[in-house]
């Protein structure tokens, strides 16, 4: 699951080459991908009840829960021999499956030159057509087709639209090639579609199979038919499971498992995940594996507080839990508060999570190059609310909660494949604090896993809570991080933009006063280029 790693076989070194800016430039679109998300969440106003809901009953209530839950296709896409496709549309105007996509502006490349491509058009509201006008360095988000079929009808004032669009190549030369980078989002596979009553994953392999009926459904418009960019069949010796092909052999539990082995055993071989339940949609821990199962895949039991009370969790509380006196620098991180000081060659400091307790980690990210935006070797300290982890069940919360530090594995990060805890310094100090509605994980260390913190230069750090159930396992796209900080400088840099992270204290006996925002960015051209959406909402000039 996740981001899959680019696999390039035995190609020239020019593929090798491009990996580490390919996976640089992946991790900045997902970022922005999951930030986009909000704030359509935030702008776009809703009636009351979920977006979509799946046949086990899981309600994906916002545009945030349907592109953390959906599938996200990533398209490296080159078009070649200008000379012969010049003058007509290469690709003809149509609208996108799924929610949205995320793309960068096509580069032309010819003679070892990448310059800006023209013949992206848009058609507007009125019918009439133009070139769009777009920046090499913009990332441009567009609206697909889920918009009319899921969203709309949930929308409070004007409805949103998808943008019919299409590209013609321009004039060039025969050994032209025309570049072009986008990220899909589809609704997440196990959800009924609100029309129809199929799935989506039902609709989209009737799509790849062909099914002329299946490409009109999964549409908006009866006289629409679906472009359909994937496929689904993996090949020999792996099975379609967490949104990829995994190899039996080598991903299945116990190690070696195989169709014919589980046949042995009067199984079969399926998709399922620690608590033997069939694969649906949505985050988790999914592995090929032995079972006669046929129970879908249901949500992890929830925290017998979860959601908190938000007449008694309030904004102003929060404030108040995450005062900074006695701390010399404070960084906004989404939904937590980082403070600290560094004094005497340790680090002093405290991580308060907006949300009640089910986990709450923070650390170093892994090594340059690290998959998992740096958490895969990642070594975190990890407050856990139940000491007593089973992979089935989850944490038992009648055991006391727990410090410690951990590493997460090389290639998984589903808990279960490094819950245990390493040994710590032992001149490092943990604790952790619950009050029923917040969290403070207070830490005073020289280094996690033996690795030293950098604090006469920097470290790249990350975050992450958990605040819905007891399995250590998904955190959600704004209960996270990545971000690094400059410790002697007191700067940290968040989403690319750099923050100060002085409090302004000075003595015990002197408050402290609020932050700046970590919400800041650095000047020059947003990453987040809105002016689609805005324009097809509204009508323009």
């Amino acid at each position: 699951g996740g981001a899959q790693p680019l696999l390039h076989g035995p190609v020239p070194p020019a593929c090798a080459e491009f990996q580490p800016a390919g996976d640089a430039l992946r991790s900045a679109v997902r970022e922005a991908t999951a930030a986009f998300a909000a704030a359509m969440d935030a702008a776009v106003p809703l009636r009351e009840g979920p977006l979509l809901r799946s046949a086990g009953g899981h309600r994906f209530e916002s545009v945030a829960d349907v592109v953390g839950g959906g599938e996200h296709l990533e398209h490296f896409h080159a078009y070649e021999g200008g000379g012969r496709a010049a003058g007509r549309e290469t690709v003809d105007f149509h609208t996108d499956q799924g929610l949205f996509i995320a793309f960068l502006p096509g580069l032309m490349q010819e003679g070892g030159r990448l310059d800006a491509a023209a013949g992206f058009s848009v058609e507007l509201r009125d019918g009439s057509r133009v070139q769009a006008e777009l920046a090499v360095d913009d990332l441009v988000f567009m609206l697909g087709d889920g918009v009319e079929q899921f969203v709309n009808s949930r929308v409070r004032g004007a409805p949103l639209r998808a943008a019919p669009h299409a590209f013609r190549m321009p004039a060039a030369g025969a050994s032209a090639a025309r570049v072009w980078y986008g990220r899909m989002v589809l609704p997440p596979g196990g959800a009924l579609h609100p029309a129809h009553g199929q799935t989506f994953d039902d609709l989209r392999r009737a799509m790849i199979a062909g099914d002329a009926e299946e490409l009109r459904l999964g549409c908006s418009s009866p006289h629409a038919v679906a472009r359909q960019l994937e496929t689904t069949a993996c090949a020999a010796g792996s099975l379609y499971c967490w949104h990829r092909c995994m190899a039996w052999a080598e991903e299945g539990e116990p190690a070696g498992v195989s169709p014919e082995t589980c046949a042995a055993r009067g199984l079969e071989l399926k998709c399922v995940n620690t608590r033997d339940q069939l694969y649906v949609a949505g985050h988790g821990d999914y592995f090929p594996s032995c079972t006669n199962t046929t129970a879908n895949a249901t949500d992890y039991p929830t925290l017998p507080d979860y959601p908190r009370d938000a007449a008694k969790c309030t904004s102003a509380m929060f404030q108040a839990f995450s005062n900074t006196t006695g701390y010399e620098h404070a960084l906004d991180l989404n939904a937590s508060k980082l403070m600290w000081t560094v004094a005497d060659g340790a680090l002093e400091g405290k991580l308060v999570f907006d949300g009640i307790f089910g986990y709450l980690s923070f650390g170093l990210a892994g090594p340059a190059g690290s998959d998992k935006n740096g958490m895969h070797n990642a070594s975190v300290i990890l407050a856990l609310r139940g000491g007593v982890y089973d992979d089935a069940k989850g944490m038992d919360l009648t055991s006391a909660s727990t410090v410690g530090e951990y590493k997460i594995h090389h290639k998984q990060t589903s808990f279960r494949h490094w819950k245990t805890p390493r040994q710590s310094d032992p001149l490092s100090v943990y604790a952790v604090e619950s009050t029923g509605c917040f969290v403070a994980l207070s830490f005073k260390t020289r280094a996690i896993n033996g690795i030293a913190l950098n604090l006469t230069g920097a470290d790249e750090l990350l975050w992450a809570g958990n605040a819905v159930d007891s399995y250590a396992g998904y955190h959600g796209p704004l209960s996270r991080k990545r971000f690094a900080i400059a410790w002697a400088e007191g700067r940290a840099t968040v989403d690319g933009g750099s923050v100060s992270t002085s409090t302004g204290w000075t003595a015990p006996t002197t408050a402290a006063p609020m932050p700046t925002s970590g919400s800041e960015r650095a000047s020059g051209r947003a990453l987040l280029v809105l002016c689609l959406l805005s324009a097809l909402r509204l009508p323009m000039a």
